[in-house]
């Protein structure tokens, strides 16, 4: 799969699973084909015989997942965007739906569809220095999957800023 590695880890004595999205030069931004890719790793690494745990995480400590590729973005029609929201919800889901406890290991930025695949996992773990965010937002463009869930996560003062 393009932009992501998958591995299972030892730690402490329980088989853990990695997902690594594996594009530190351009901030491990996600497109729809990765979306596809991260999905699928999820629910193949997250029913892996006797993994205990599944850690989601971003090549590098600049980004842990810098937000959607913009150029991608930049050239959605309505359709190729229900496709792409599509993707993203469906990582998500996946994340949700593994049997086994979902931790985002976040350094640097997470930002976008980032921070809904991290609202989506059971535990989040940042990195000091770690950077939060929906840019989107200010540019009019709704937050439409996991955002939702940050208001319970991190309480609606936070939610607002």
């Amino acid at each position: 799969m393009t932009g992501v590695r998958r591995e299972v880890r030892e730690v402490g004595g329980a088989p853990v699973g990695w997902i690594v999205l594996d594009n530190a030069a351009k901030l491990n931004v996600v497109d729809s084909a990765l979306c596809r890719g991260l999905a699928a790793a999820v629910e193949e690494t997250a029913r892996a015989p006797g993994v205990r745990a599944l850690v989601l995480t971003g090549e590098g400590d600049r980004a842990f997942i810098g937000g959607a590729d913009v150029r991608e973005m930049a050239a959605l029609t309505p359709e190729s965007a229900r496709t792409f929201i599509s993707g993203l919800r469906a990582v998500c889901a996946a994340i949700r739906a593994a049997p086994v406890p979902a931790i985002a290991r976040i350094a640097g930025y997470c930002l976008g569809g980032g921070l809904e695949i991290a609202a989506a996992c059971d535990f989040r773990i940042a990195a000091e220095g770690a950077r939060f965010g929906m840019p989107e937002v200010r540019v009019g463009v709704p937050s439409v999957i996991d955002a939702a869930l940050l208001p319970d996560l991190i309480g609606w003062g936070r939610t607002r800023m």
